[in-house]
Parts: structure tokens; C-alpha cells; sequence
């Protein structure tokens, strides 16, 4: 094991996940700032949704593991087997041996729906994320009840509405003026 590699973490058997998504929505406002965001700061856009999902998950983590660990009982089984499906995207989960959990309000609950209109529809290749992460986006589909394209196309707008103007639009606005400090609107 090299000197820089934490003792208490194995890599050999770790990975990512690609999991697909050709497409999501975002509206004109949202799309502008992503567009500025990978121009001003450089994000590629190919990776930039990634990037704010797993931001996002970084927020909310014990949220979506409370939920997984509720899912997994109602359907039978063990959290490691609930892990494991949970990230085979090309499988339908194990069905429910009794009733569906009743799960806490969700972070995203409150984000209305991007419209599903052509102008509003983006396209992306895959998500990129990790198995944990890649683990609890499935998740956090089943909790909201919607489909991953729902799920990032409103966790985008969370993103953009939580750190646009504590982060993005600061950097970029000190770029622009040549500063070394951050300009917050007053």
C-alpha cells in the first residue's frame, strides 16, 4: 500500500458508476447559470450535473441512508443486498413484502417540477457519481417517487437556488471586476 493511501480504506474493489441519463430539464434561468457556471469557472459541462448532485448528496446523506435503511427492511432485505440493487440501474428493485415505508418529506419535496417542454430539455450522457452516491440517487428516486430525470432536473434547480448567489455568482462577478475578493450583491 503506498504511504498516501488511507490505512483503513481499500481501493481494489471500489469504483464509480456511470449511470445513464440522456436527457434532463432545466429551465432558461437555470440553463443560463449552468452555461455561466462552466464558462466562468470551469466546469465541463459533461460533469457539472454530476458535480452538483453529488454536492447535493453531500448535504443530505443521513436523509437518503435513513431511507435506504427503512426501504430495505419493507422489501426483505439486508442493507448490503439493498446496496447492491440499488446500484444495478439496469434492474427493477426487489418488490416491497409488505407496505411501502412512509418516509419524511424530502429535501427535493418542495422543488416544483422543471416543465417538460423541448426548450427546457437538456442533454447528458451519465451521471458520474459514486457506488454510495449512485446508490442513494436511486434511492432518492423511490422516496420522491419519480423518475431519475425528475429527480436531477429538480435537484439542479435546489442547487442553483441554495448556492448561486453564495458561490457562483460571486466568483464570477470578481473575475469580471479583476478582484482578489468575492462580490456578493448588496
Amino acid at each position: 500500500m503506498s504511504s498516501d493511501q488511507p490505512r483503513d480504506l481499500n481501493t481494489a474493489d471500489t469504483g464509480g458508476l456511470d449511470i445513464p441519463l440522456r436527457y434532463f430539464y432545466a429551465a432558461p434561468d437555470n440553463w443560463e447559470k449552468y452555461l455561466a457556471a462552466c464558462q466562468h469557472l470551469m466546469w465541463l459541462k459533461s460533469t457539472f450535473l454530476s458535480q452538483t448532485y453529488n454536492s447535493f448528496m453531500a448535504v443530505h446523506w443521513k436523509y437518503y441512508a435513513d431511507c435506504a435503511e427503512l426501504d430495505a427492511a419493507a422489501r426483505g432485505l439486508s442493507v448490503e443486498a439493498f446496496f447492491n440493487a440499488c446500484i444495478n440501474w439496469d434492474a427493477e428493485l426487489p418488490s416491497y413484502t409488505g407496505d411501502r415505508p412512509t418516509f419524511k418529506p424530502s429535501p427535493l419535496a418542495t422543488i416544483p417540477d422543471v416543465e417538460t417542454t423541448p426548450d427546457n430539455r437538456r442533454r447528458v450522457k451519465v451521471i458520474r457519481t459514486s457506488q454510495v452516491n449512485g446508490a442513494l440517487l436511486r434511492v432518492a428516486c423511490v422516496v420522491d417517487r419519480c423518475t431519475l430525470i425528475t429527480i436531477m432536473s429538480r435537484l439542479l434547480r435546489w442547487h442553483f437556488d441554495q448556492y448561486w448567489e453564495k458561490s457562483y455568482a460571486p466568483q464570477i462577478r470578481a473575475a469580471q471586476a479583476k478582484s482578489f475578493r468575492r462580490l456578493f450583491e448588496k
